[in-house]
């Protein structure tokens, strides 16, 4: 890291990856007899009327479809978790022949293959690929985790800065004199696969949104979360639907990014809080510097707290740096880019964002 200096070449994230976890409360579905319903059994029972399907993983007993990297991601988990996670698999000897596998069911849809975004007014839109979209339920839990993953290559740093601050909004905090929304991006639209747009944001549409809160009590999912979410749907909206959910968290959405660069040394101190803290870039001066987001006071311990530099070295069995960062701190989070990371020899430097060397 370099506090005080700056190439005066602006950086470039060759691979930038962004996965944004978001928990909402599942309100109780009753079943014709009175009784709860399992809401993802309620999901799949839709049938050509939800775009989502149950993924099947790889962890279903036939060996054929089992391989090294499964086998490595199972044993990075401590057993409480791989228990979790996968199951108690094929019963034990005498025991009943059913599997007994995750307590979590996941589900997928595949008609939202990219989504496009200028980040600010007036910066050229750009695509990012849609990795994957699904949403976790658990067993005897009133939850589910939406899981988004989204991915481009060769982008500028500022741009990248721009993504993990603006993507995850799932509604605008307010709006500047101009009627922009503040904080989210200056617009979103999901893509099908021949590029047509399947739905788009409308964070700028101010009154609907105090409209809302005035009646409702309860804040309004811009349309581009709320499409994604279908055929779950808010609890306060006027959409009908028996998989109805209320927000839980803070409506910034918690994420992990993955950010793959040739120079990572060239970062200053600023870039580095700016991505650890998710804050959003910031303009650099003509020797390529860029100011503090926060005071120095406020930032004097960032880098015990922040960063984890077990493999920060020039040399060593793992001399390739990885670096800093926060996920939203309230919300636990699993690498989900981690093959690629191993793929380039990087190394966490902490739980949310990470750098490498791009190979």
């Amino acid at each position: 890291m370099r506090p005080d200096t700056a190439s005066t070449v602006p950086p470039v994230v060759e691979h930038f990856r962004q996965v944004l976890l978001w928990p909402v409360r599942l309100m109780p579905v009753r079943g014709s007899e009175g009784t709860v319903a399992k809401p993802w059994q309620v999901l799949a029972d839709m049938g050509e009327a939800s775009p989502w399907r149950e993924v099947v993983d790889e962890f279903t007993g036939d060996s054929s479809s089992f391989h090294e990297r499964h086998y490595n991601e199972f044993v990075t988990f401590l057993p409480y978790v791989q228990r979790f996670l996968y199951g108690e698999g094929l019963p034990k000897h005498g025991e009943s022949h059913k599997v007994q596998g995750s307590p979590m069911r996941v589900f997928r849809r595949h008609d939202i293959t990219a989504v496009r975004v200028p980040p600010r007014p007036g910066d050229a839109p750009i695509t990012l690929d849609t990795v994957h979209v699904d949403p976790y339920f658990f067993l005897d839990v009133d939850l589910v985790l939406l899981n988004v993953e989204v991915t481009a290559n060769h982008l500028p740093l500022e741009t990248a800065q721009e993504l993990m601050y603006r993507f995850g909004r799932a509604y605008p905090a307010g709006w500047d004199d101009a009627g922009q929304a503040l904080h989210c991006l200056a617009s979103a639209e999901w893509l099908g696969a021949q590029g047509q747009v399947l739905a788009a944001s409308d964070a700028n549409q101010r009154d609907a949104f105090l409209s809302h809160v005035s009646t409702r009590r309860a804040p309004r999912i811009s349309a581009h979360w709320d499409f994604m979410m279908q055929p779950l749907v808010g609890d306060h909206s006027d959409h009908p639907g028996a998989l109805r959910f209320r927000q839980i968290e803070y409506y910034r959405m918690p994420l992990m990014a993955y950010l793959a660069m040739d120079r990572p040394r060239d970062l200053t101190r600023s870039d580095f809080v700016r991505l650890g803290l998710v804050t959003g870039s910031g303009a650099r001066d003509p020797a390529g510097g860029c100011a503090l987001p926060y005071g120095d006071q406020h930032l004097s311990d960032f880098e015990h707290k922040y960063c984890y530099d077990r493999f920060w070295t020039e040399g060593g069995a793992a001399p390739t740096p990885a670096t800093c960062a926060t996920a939203t701190p309230w919300w636990w989070a699993m690498p989900a880019a981690s093959s690629t990371a191993a793929a380039t020899g990087a190394c966490w430097r902490s739980s949310g964002t990470s750098i490498s060397w791009s190979s």
